[in-house]
């Protein structure tokens, strides 16, 4: 039986060694995910070290390649909405996370809100594309 901390580990081994597919400089949906998975089990039960920064490091880059098709998804929401209110707020703390790491703070807290801003502005992200093209990536 494989226990939580193997199972992370055997997983964010694989998910390092996989190029990204689809749209150049972005990652998949499911990739992001898998990753949003690993980054939660890895702060729910401590884990630290080269799987954790690993990973944190992902999530950080998701966001970065995201954040323009986000971006241009917001600006199709009606702008005087709550909903673009909350994606306009998201984006904003997302792009701060990327642009400048959070270093105060507990890191397992750190590493959920980065793994959720993935989460989200990878969303975003797609949703642009769907809007775009009538399919996803």
């Amino acid at each position: 039986m494989t226990t939580m901390t193997e199972h992370v580990r055997t997983t964010s081994e694989a998910s390092a060694d996989t190029e990204p597919v689809g749209v150049p400089g972005t990652a998949p949906r499911l990739k992001v995910a898998e990753d949003v998975v690993i980054a939660l089990a890895l702060a729910d039960n401590a884990l630290r070290g080269p799987v954790f920064r690993a990973v944190r490091e992902r999530l950080r880059n998701y966001i970065t390649a995201a954040l323009p098709e986000a971006e241009q998804y917001a600006r199709t929401i009606p702008g005087s909405t709550h909903r673009r209110g909350i994606v306009d707020d998201t984006i904003r703390h997302a792009r701060d996370l990327a642009e400048k790491p959070a270093v105060d703070g507990d890191p397992a807290s750190r590493l959920r809100v980065y793994a959720k801003a993935a989460d989200h502005v990878t969303r975003y992200a797609e949703a642009f594309r769907v809007q775009r093209t009538g399919r996803a990536a």
